[in-house]
């Protein structure tokens, strides 16, 4: 089995080419929306979770995760985890049956 993996390097060369679209000017807009995301993605606070929706039926949601005690597995001691703010990517069912041809004419 082949593992095809396409970077984003090859993605905006190749939507730089068939958009005709000098290199330069799709990598600083790539650069940008890059940028966008991650500040959107990290304004996640304890009462608002974000859901950024990139493709119609692509998105990544977005929440933060207070900190909580937990047992450490090895040595049994307690231990308080950090506060952090978690992403999980989420494709849909619908996106998923598009790409297998369900709705092709």
């Amino acid at each position: 089995m082949f593992y095809t993996v396409i970077n984003k390097e090859q993605v905006i060369k190749e939507v730089a080419k068939r958009e005709g679209i000098p290199l330069s000017t799709l990598q600083s807009i790539y650069w940008t929306l890059e940028n966008y995301i991650f500040e959107t993605l990290s304004s996640a606070t304890p009462t608002e979770k974000i859901e950024l929706k990139l493709f119609n039926g692509i998105s990544i949601d977005c929440e933060y995760k207070h900190s909580k005690e937990m047992i450490h597995p090895e040595s049994g001691d307690l231990f308080e985890t950090n506060a952090k703010i978690w992403a999980k990517p989420r494709i849909t069912r619908y996106y998923n049956r598009k790409l297998n041809g369900y709705f092709d004419e």
